[in-house]
């Protein structure tokens, strides 16, 4: 049995490995994670596998083109704007299900993916990951939920905001009068976090999920 899990924005939210990993984007793992085992309980005995998390923004995109399109490629020229975006399963099956034309036409105007002449999929433009990268992600994101309520626990309200790039977690807040921060007062500063490629973050999840395990163990 197959999950996949849908957030319906009516924003622009992209899906970033990186804001993941850094805290801020848990929500679709955490429904991943409820949603399995709410399957597995009405389905005992049968393997529950993620097909995978998506955002989809709520939208009715308008078609601007100089030539007339006939009624099937309006469709597809809509499709392809609202595409979901997000996290696929690597496993044919999965994929394949999510978009029943993908082998033909390669590229889905349904889910991020697209396969090479040979049918395995390319790495270009798709965010993917494999069953046992999507147990990883899940016992990482359990452990930062954990050390979260934690922290909530121990009343820890340090005035600590990130910095990545040219974003913050200042940029948007209309918090500033209640929190009193100020990067140009002594005392206050942003908490500096590192541009991580993809790679980069599935090596750090993977080498602190075997961490945990190994404790346990």
């Amino acid at each position: 049995v197959y999950v996949k899990v849908i957030d319906y924005k009516s924003g622009h939210t992209k899906f970033q490995l990186l804001q993941l990993y850094y805290g801020r984007q848990l929500q679709l793992v955490v429904y991943l994670n409820a949603a399995m085992e709410k399957v597995k309980q009405e389905h005992p005995g049968k393997e529950v596998l993620p097909a995978g998390i998506f955002y989809y923004h709520l939208d009715d995109p308008m078609v601007e083109t100089e030539e007339a399109l006939s009624e099937q490629e309006i469709l597809t020229e809509v499709l392809k704007q609202l595409r979901l975006n997000g996290l696929v399963s690597l496993e044919p099956e999965a994929y394949t299900h999510m978009d029943r034309e993908l082998p033909e036409k390669r590229t889905s105007d349904v889910i991020p993916i697209s396969l090479n002449q040979d049918l395995s999929v390319s790495r270009r433009g798709a965010q993917t990951a494999s069953t046992e990268n999507f147990e990883k992600l899940s016992a990482y994101v359990q452990e930062q939920i954990r050390q979260a309520a934690d922290a909530i626990l121990a009343g820890e309200i340090d005035v600590n905001p990130y910095r990545l790039g040219d974003q913050t977690g200042c940029d948007y807040c209309e918090y500033r009068s209640v929190c009193g921060f100020d990067g140009r007062m002594p005392g206050y500063g942003y908490r500096a976090e590192e541009k991580l490629k993809d790679e980069e973050i599935w090596e750090k999840i993977s080498e602190q999920t075997g961490q945990k395990q190994k404790k346990r163990d």
